[in-house]
């Protein structure tokens, strides 16, 4: 499965901050660019989303990655 370096650092972003606890999910959208969540989510029923601001995900901490190639 390939994926683009948007959603690699989303994903990376996203882990720190699963393990930081810095980020709340939401069950209802508050912004139409509210972030929708879903999958195995911990503690969330199957088929259901959870959504994530755009506040709380610009205030994660950031990082650059420089990737090399296409693959």
């Amino acid at each position: 499965m390939k994926f683009g370096p948007m959603a690699a650092a989303l994903m990376c972003a996203l882990a720190s901050a699963a393990q930081a606890g810095s980020l709340g999910l939401h069950r209802d959208r508050t912004s139409p660019s509210d972030l929708a969540l879903t999958g195995s989510l911990a503690g969330v029923p199957a088929g259901e989303a959870r959504y994530v601001s755009w506040a709380e995900l610009r205030g994660l901490p950031t990082a650059v990655l420089n990737l090399d190639g296409s693959s």
